[in-house]
């Protein structure tokens, strides 16, 4: 009998532990969360953090694992098949210097803006992961007429590998999608947007 009563009542203890929020910082925790931390000078560091290297070395990763992988500052999620990167939706302001060059980081995030200020600069897309859609706002300055070339690996819309065709006007703004496969760069461009 005592037996019974132990066993029964480890049960009843664990199904009613099994219902309830545990709260960190608070004694009421949200009843619809597992897990309700509260503070009102500290953050959380939810997810371990690690290398490209310690990341893919773990062994059959559950299906919804996160990990911060370091020093690239980016988070990634196990889809149940492979593991995904989870892109910034920072916003950047790139800058058009007398280089030929405009450089683009996707890693520090999906969406950019540049004001064309002369022509003939090249759009350098750079740690761009297969499978992600980024976003450029690219707008002409006062004077206009300004063009954009695009990577050698890129493919637009209705034609026109190699260039984008912008809206010409004077302070036009055009907005560009592009999509990367893991081998080409398809662009799409929304015009004139004054």
């Amino acid at each position: 009998m005592k037996r019974f009563f132990v066993l029964s009542s480890f049960f009843f203890y664990y199904g009613y532990a099994e219902a309830q929020s545990v709260g960190i910082g608070t004694t009421q925790p949200a009843a619809t969360a597992i897990l309700d931390v509260s503070s009102t000078t500290k953050g959380a560091l939810p997810l371990p953090r690690m290398t490209s290297a310690q990341r893919l070395s773990i062994t059959s990763p559950a299906t919804g694992l996160m990990v911060f992988q370091t020093p690239e500052n980016q988070t990634w999620l196990y889809n149940g098949t492979a593991w995904q990167f989870i892109p910034s939706a920072s916003q950047q302001t790139l800058a058009v210097t007398a280089s030929a060059t405009i450089t683009w980081n996707v890693n520090l995030g999906q969406l950019a803006t540049v004001t064309l200020t002369a022509s003939g600069k090249t759009l350098n897309i750079q740690n761009m992961l297969p499978g992600t859609t980024a976003y450029i706002t690219v707008k002409q300055d006062g004077t206009g007429l300004r063009t954009l070339q695009l990577p050698a690996t890129a493919k637009v819309q209705n034609g026109g590998g190699g260039n984008i065709y912008l809206s010409t006007t004077a302070n036009a703004t055009d907005v560009v999608s592009v999509y990367y496969d893991g081998t080409n760069y398809y662009f799409t461009i929304k015009k004139n947007f004054n």
